[in-house]
């Protein structure tokens, strides 16, 4: 390959090669932020209720309205 004066197998390789690394660095800069978006949805996800807490606090609530609802008779007595 010929340097310098053209005329070579890599006439323009230099432009073509400044524009393949500005197009690398705009990948990198947007995986960074992706990056970023995976490490803040893990994070939050971390902080979800678990299903186990989930199942028993739907247990503990259909218990309390099943109690509620069995001794509505004896609760409208004991208001009145």
């Amino acid at each position: 390959m010929k340097s310098g004066g053209g005329g070579g197998t890599s006439d323009g390789m230099e432009g073509r090669v400044n524009r393949v690394e500005e197009r690398l660095d705009r990948i990198i800069d947007r995986l960074s932020a992706v990056e970023v978006s995976i490490a803040t949805l893990t994070e939050r996800v971390a902080h979800l209720p678990s299903k186990g807490f989930i199942v028993t606090a739907m247990g503990s609530s259909v218990a309390i309205l099943g109690g509620i609802v069995l001794a509505a008779d004896r609760l409208k007595d004991f208001f009145n």
